[in-house]
């Protein structure tokens, strides 16, 4: 899967789109529009312009930047920041081996970031290119998140799967292979809960902010 180092789009806020490059950022960022610029924030021109262009708080930058970062939700004024996990759906990667994106959301912008591609937001990118809009920055919040948890479902739903196909066969007979499959399952459960757990607490606390453009979805 290819990955993203800079894309950028201007929403209207009535569901139309407009795909832009880099450079065209700072013709857009004043306007009455919803912008939303994605950055892989290990490149340099990403760290450039967030730090020095951006205009967002210091703490929104080196938040947007930090390549270790635990799910959590941060009110900024009347801005929000967040920072959110998904499972890791490429081939033969771990429960452990979470992706994660930062996210810089004001009611004229959106700032996020990450180092590896994530289907949700690859997702998003295509709904924009094919025309179903976002037309608010609640809106957009409400999409991400909830493509992110529908895949968290899948994936528990898939070890659920595993899990009852296991206990069928447990009750004809246990053997050795068997017994490593249910502690690798029950390991995968553990992992899982202890990785969102976090991610529960900031969407709980999200829900309980009052920020003027987040009741508009």
């Amino acid at each position: 899967m290819k990955k993203i180092d800079f894309i950028g789009f201007v929403l209207d806020k009535e569901g139309s789109a407009k795909e832009i490059a880099f450079n065209e950022i700072d013709n857009y960022k004043k306007h009455d529009n919803l912008l939303w610029l994605h950055f892989n924030y290990t490149k340099a021109e990403a760290i450039e312009w967030i730090s020095t262009k951006s205009g967002i708080d210091n703490i929104a930058v080196d938040a947007l930047l930090v390549d270790e970062t635990r799910p959590r939700t941060i009110v900024l004024g009347d801005n929000l920041l967040l920072a959110l996990r998904g499972v890791n759906l490429d081939p033969n990667s771990k429960p452990e081996d979470m992706k994660s994106i930062r996210l810089y959301i004001s009611e004229n912008m959106i700032i996020s970031t990450s180092r590896r591609t994530i289907l949700s937001v690859i997702e998003m990118i295509d709904e924009l290119k094919k025309g179903v809009g976002i037309k608010s920055p609640s809106e957009f919040l409400v999409e991400l998140t909830y493509k992110m948890i529908d895949r968290i479902d899948s994936v528990i739903d898939k070890i659920h799967d595993r899990s009852d196909l296991l206990e069928d066969s447990i009750l004809e007979s246990i053997k050795k292979n068997q017994r490593v499959e249910i502690l690798n399952i029950r390991r995968e459960i553990i992992i899982l809960k202890r990785y969102l757990s976090p991610q529960k607490e900031a969407l709980i606390k999200l829900y309980n902010e009052k920020i003027s453009w987040l009741n508009e979805y």
